[in-house]
């Protein structure tokens, strides 16, 4: 039995799993950014991902700890067919794009029609800037203004120097919960309408089966 057992089965200890989707064009650094945060490594060379490769973390938002599966898609054009599978649920996409590319950046909308085609209706997206230590191409002003449009949340990153790296995948993740709140509170106040009862949860009272 390993020495750390109970630290890992401290961390094992999960409210909810959250499967979260990383995507955007081939070589903005999406591989990057996932193990700067999964691993706090970072490596010089370039290697494309092939199809689909994801890593797991845990994390607390608020009272809930939270699984992340964090699911690293390949950019390249001929595996959308594969990245598109991978939608569906998912409650959590982070869209990136180089900020020194504005090639990149201008593909947010062919991922914003994938997303909309594909992913679920409430899905949580998140427009990542990486390599923000970088020349910028595409200004912050100009990113957050399309995400605005959109209704998302924009932040910018850099895996080479930890800029920002963790309060991405936060960011997701309190989305992410936030959202299964308001949804709880939404079903409640539905159900008080319907009855006219005050049915609020008592302490012996069955928990609903949401994930958080």
């Amino acid at each position: 039995m390993s020495e750390n057992w109970e630290d890992e089965a401290e961390e094992a200890f999960h409210h909810c799993q959250v499967k979260v989707l990383m995507v955007g064009d081939s070589g903005v650094g999406k591989t990057s950014l996932l193990l700067r945060y999964a691993q706090d490594e970072f490596n010089e060379s370039y290697i494309t991902t092939i199809g689909i490769d994801f890593k797991t973390k845990f994390l607390d938002v608020g009272e809930k700890r939270v699984k992340l599966q964090i699911w690293d898609t390949a950019g390249q054009e001929r595996f959308r067919t594969i990245t598109t599978s991978y939608f569906r649920g998912a409650q959590g996409i982070l869209l990136c794009y180089d900020v020194g590319d504005r090639t990149s950046f201008n593909s947010i909308g062919t991922w914003l029609e994938q997303i909309n085609s594909h992913a679920d209706e409430q899905v949580v997206v998140i427009i990542v800037g990486t390599k923000c230590e970088m020349e910028h191409e595409v200004t912050e002003e100009q990113a957050k203004a399309l995400a605005s449009q959109h209704g998302y949340t924009h932040l910018e990153c850099s895996a080479r120097e930890d800029i920002n790296v963790v309060p991405v995948f936060e960011a997701i993740a309190s989305e992410i919960v936030q959202q299964w709140k308001l949804g709880d509170d939404s079903e409640e106040e539905e159900e008080d309408a319907d009855t006219g009862l005050n049915v609020g949860r008592t302490d012996n009272a069955e928990p609903k089966k949401k994930c958080c």
